[in-house]
């Protein structure tokens, strides 16, 4: 995925809402979305049996501290996630992008995604579940940091290569 949408559909992406503006890869990224239903659909799933209540699975997420503040920080990675590729594009935008380095950006977090999750069981195993989690926490924090101090769009490119952290961790 990291190889197919961030090597190739990324900067495809960013040529098309430079030469046709951002409603085109809003368009385009609904054809392909029809495509992959077209493509889904006919599909079996195999539909794994439940292993108990709603009610005891949460009993389990928050019977000691370390699993609460696990289950948290996915909570917060996954809420700073959303918000960077909800509007991210928006302030390059209004930086005065017209698709390259929305392009280029989606480029380098992709690239950087790889190696990181090639390596990712390593890292944690060597530094910790905790301890992975935290520089993720991190890595997010400075990224987010900076999207607010930057004046230029092309100075978002000094901070995406830490959603290979983010991201593979």
């Amino acid at each position: 995925g990291a190889i197919g949408w961030g090597w190739v559909g990324a900067p495809l992406a960013g040529v098309v809402v430079a030469t046709y503006g951002l409603s085109a890869a809003v368009e385009v990224h609904a054809a392909l979305i029809a495509l992959s239903l077209v493509i889904i659909c006919p599909m079996t799933v195999m539909v794994p049996k439940r292993s108990g209540s709603p009610l005891a699975v949460a009993g389990i997420m928050f019977r000691d501290r370390v699993t609460f503040f696990f289950f948290l920080s996915i909570l917060v990675i996954g809420q700073l996630t959303g918000a960077i590729f909800s509007f991210l594009f928006f302030l390059l935008q209004d930086l005065g992008d017209t698709g390259v380095v929305m392009g280029a950006s989606l480029l380098l977090t992709c690239v950087t995604e790889v190696p990181v999750l090639a390596y990712a069981d390593n890292v944690v195993r060597r530094i910790g579940l905790m301890n992975s989690m935290v520089l993720a926490l991190v890595c997010l924090a400075v990224r987010m940091g900076v999207y607010t101090i930057i004046t230029d769009p092309w100075q978002v490119l000094y901070v995406e290569w830490l959603h290979g952290i983010t991201f593979g961790l």
